[in-house]
């Protein structure tokens, strides 16, 4: 009997993902003295293949860059799809390394798209593309459709799609059947939620909240609830070094 053992990591088997995130670890804390933020960066800003973090300022970046790429290399892999809304940074970026997957908005502002969500690079601004006709009478089936259409895994939009959440409720309520079209009250609130998720390609949320590394800040937290739904809502509230 022989017995062979793969001497690099697999892709395309059932545990490909979880090996590939314990050699990261691995690799990460082995080297974890000389190169201790980019190791803290894989531990705890890496989602499968992608690595995502902030720092204060270009020089950090620049030299969280390096240690992410000699890290890296340490496992035998390169580094690739470098993005970042700073210029001096890209500029010490081989171009052959940098992202090139982005999308021309307006003819100017580029669109990468970070684990789904869309970030305007220049502006470092999360925007949304979202579009959505409907054909025939609105059902629940249709509606449910439409709501899935919109990606916002933080929470962006929360306070548009609840609606269109609170419409379903209500049509599972006066029992209606996945294909049934909606009686004209519900159909008229629904046709107008539609309508207006074309303005939700209008929305920008800046990624940076603190503006000021040394300025004071305080997370304010309020929720409520209704017999229709429950929500929370956070604000950051910043004082700056000028009392503003």
């Amino acid at each position: 009997t022989k017995e062979f053992e793969f001497l690099r990591v697999v892709f395309g088997v059932s545990a490909s993902p979880f090996l590939a995130q314990l050699v990261s670890r691995v690799n990460a804390r082995k080297y974890v003295d000389k190169y201790t933020r980019a190791a803290e960066v894989i531990e705890d800003s890496t989602y499968m293949d992608d690595c995502l973090d902030s720092v204060n300022s270009e020089e950090d970046a620049i030299k969280l860059y390096i240690e992410l790429k000699e890290i890296w290399q340490k496992a035998g892999m390169k580094t690739r799809k470098w993005v970042t809304n700073s210029k001096t940074v890209l500029q010490k970026i081989p171009k052959e390394e940098r992202s090139v997957e982005a999308e021309i908005c307006n003819g100017e502002d580029r669109i990468i798209t970070v684990l789904g969500l869309k970030w305007l690079s220049e502006e470092d601004a999360f925007v949304f593309q979202v579009q959505s006709t409907l054909q025939g009478k609105i059902s629940k089936r249709k509606l449910l459709s439409i709501i899935a259409r919109i990606f916002d895994p933080m929470g962006f939009l929360s306070a548009y799609i609840i609606t269109a959440k609170i419409l379903i409720q209500e049509a599972w309520i006066k029992g209606l059947e996945w294909d049934e079209g909606f009686p004209s009250d519900l159909a008229m609130r629904a046709d107008n939620w539609i309508n207006g998720i074309s303005k939700l390609n209008e929305i920008k949320i800046e990624r940076r909240l603190l503006k000021e590394s040394d300025s004071k800040a305080e997370l304010h937290i309020f929720v409520d609830a209704s017999k229709d739904a429950y929500g929370a809502v956070a604000y950051v509230r910043q004082q700056t070094s000028g009392g503003i």
